[in-house]
């Protein structure tokens, strides 16, 4: 059985919102609700566990008549396909791949020898972090934005300049905590690497005040009207989702988390000095933006609200730890099927 939420009680009127649940997300295709995921796989030791070695999911249509790719939006496909060659070393131990492609991002990382656990914890949870690349604006390094590949139309791309960094950014967080020991590190459990996936998510997701920043501007963003008039309103409900699972933690699992949290969204604003994004304390992510259109056709997206916003997430959160990953991103997701 997968591993279940505990912690503190639900706030009160949870019982007034519907439990996330993968048959009812209607981002999800009806073979990815069945399979209660994208590509579910199970850990095997030796090198390619799981069920074949490419992490990524097939383009599929929207609702909105486009098709749309995904990011993999913790653990990129590259990352998983370089943590899955690991190898057992001895009790508890892993060792990572001895040589990677020469340029490669994981040279650096090369017969690393890591906590199986944590390598276990990423891999059964990486796959429900997946946002449409139709509606992906990345942070990237020096609080600069990139457009994901895909996230324009066929001849009209938006400005990818700076995607390959963004993501470098995502590789070297996930990389940090592989180094870790869960026995010697407060806050390191399974269900706080989740949460911290699902923070870093939201602050690799570009607030509308920087995504529209990339050359050209957002106009032609494949998702459309319906995507860029949401484009806060969107992340600002993902981040009501991660802050009420980061409510259930206990206190060392929150300093983790918003250990962790703070170091990655600093990581994409490293030199900036004024209009700092911030994550106040006790929270996984930044506070409420403003969701108003501030510069017509562009993604919407102000600053932040004067006063925080106690409004909770639309959905209650799900009672297994292996939905959420999906219940995180499901806002930066397109519908896909009708629920009836």
């Amino acid at each position: 059985m997968p591993p279940t939420l505990a912690g503190p009680a639900p706030p009160p009127n949870t019982a007034k919102r519907a439990r996330y649940e993968p048959d009812f997300d209607p981002t999800l295709t009806a073979g990815q609700a069945k399979a209660g995921g994208f590509r579910p796989f199970a850990w095997q030791s030796g090198p390619h566990g799981g069920n074949g070695d490419d992490f990524r999911f097939a383009s599929n249509r929207t609702e909105g008549k486009y098709r749309t790719g995904y990011h993999e939006s913790a653990v990129t496909t590259d990352t998983l396909g370089f943590l899955r060659a690991a190898h057992p070393i001895g009790p508890g131990v892993c060792q990572l791949p001895s040589q990677a492609p020469k340029g490669s991002f994981f040279e650096d990382y090369t017969g690393m020898v890591v906590s199986e656990q944590v390598l276990r914890w990423l891999l059964r949870n990486a796959d429900g972090f997946r946002t449409d690349t139709a509606q992906t604006i990345l942070s990237a390094p020096k609080g600069l934005a990139a457009a994901h590949s895909g996230s324009g139309p066929q001849g009209a791309e938006l400005d990818t300049t700076g995607q390959s960094a963004a993501h470098n950014l995502l590789r070297a967080e996930i990389m940090n905590v592989l180094s870790l020991n869960p026995n010697t590190t407060k806050g390191l459990t399974e269900r706080a690497l989740v949460v911290l996936m699902a923070s870093m998510t939201v602050s690799s997701m570009a607030p509308g005040r920087i995504a529209r920043k990339i050359s050209g501007g957002t106009k032609s963003l494949k998702a459309g009207k319906w995507a860029r008039r949401r484009w806060e309103a969107n992340r600002n409900q993902a981040k009501r989702r991660v802050n009420e699972m980061f409510s259930q933690l206990t206190a060392d699992e929150q300093h983790f988390v918003a250990h962790h949290g703070r170091h990655f969204l600093d990581s994409t604003q490293a030199g900036v000095l004024v209009d700092r994004r911030t994550i106040p304390s006790l929270r996984a992510t930044s506070e409420d933006r403003e969701e108003t259109e501030e510069v017509a056709g562009e993604v919407a997206g102000g600053g932040y609200v004067k006063t925080p916003n106690a409004t909770l997430a639309t959905k209650a959160l799900p009672a297994s730890l292996s939905d959420y990953g999906m219940m995180a991103t499901e806002p930066f997701r397109a519908p896909r099927r009708s629920i009836v």
